[in-house]
C-alpha cells in the first residue's frame, strides 16, 4: 500500500498505479455509506487560498510514509501531524481507525488559520468509529481521498 501511495504521489497526473486484486485491494467503486465517506470539503477554495499553511493529519504508520514525501516537496508551509489513537488504547497506528476525539485533541494544537487535510478512509457516512460526526469536530477540515495523487493535487493548490 505504501509503495502504491508513493507512486501515486510522484505521478499525480499519470496513469493510475496498477491495482492488484485480493484481500487488500482498493475498491474505488464502493459507496460512501457504510464503507468510505463522501469526499467533502468544509472550507471553500477561497478560504484555502488565504491560509498560510497546510497540515496533513495522519496515523503514526501513515506519517512514516507521508513525512518524507512532504519533505521532498521542499515547502516549509506544509507539515504532517500524527494523530495518536488513544481511543483504541494507543497501539493502533492506521489512518482508517482514527477517531473524532483523538483528531480533536490534535486540532487544538493547530493554528486557526492553517488548512487541515484529513484522509477520507477514517470516515463512514461522515462519522468516525467513535460516533463523532465530521461537523462535530472543533474546527473545519478538508476531507480528501486516501490516495497519493489526491494528496499531491491538494498540496499543489
Amino acid at each position: 500500500m505504501a509503495a502504491t501511495f508513493e507512486y501515486e504521489f510522484a505521478n499525480p497526473a499519470g496513469v493510475a498505479a496498477k491495482r492488484h486484486l485480493g484481500f487488500f485491494a482498493s475498491v474505488e467503486g464502493a459507496p460512501g455509506e457504510g464503507y468510505r465517506a463522501a469526499r467533502v470539503s468544509i472550507a471553500t477554495s477561497s478560504d484555502a487560498q488565504s491560509v498560510p499553511s497546510t497540515v496533513v493529519l495522519s496515523s503514526p504508520m501513515g506519517a512514516t510514509v507521508l513525512e518524507p514525501l512532504v519533505a521532498g516537496l521542499g515547502r516549509d508551509d506544509i507539515s504532517v501531524r500524527t494523530v495518536d489513537n488513544n481511543f483504541f488504547g494507543g497501539n493502533t497506528g492506521v489512518a482508517g481507525l482514527m477517531v473524532g476525539s483523538d483528531i480533536d485533541r490534535v486540532l487544538e494544537s493547530i493554528s486557526d488559520d492553517a488548512r487541515v487535510l484529513l484522509p477520507d478512509v477514517c470516515l463512514s457516512s461522515d462519522r468516525f468509529l467513535d460516533g463523532t460526526h465530521l461537523e462535530e469536530l472543533s474546527r473545519p477540515v478538508d476531507v480528501i481521498a486516501s490516495d497519493g495523487a489526491s494528496l499531491r493535487r491538494e498540496l499543489s493548490r
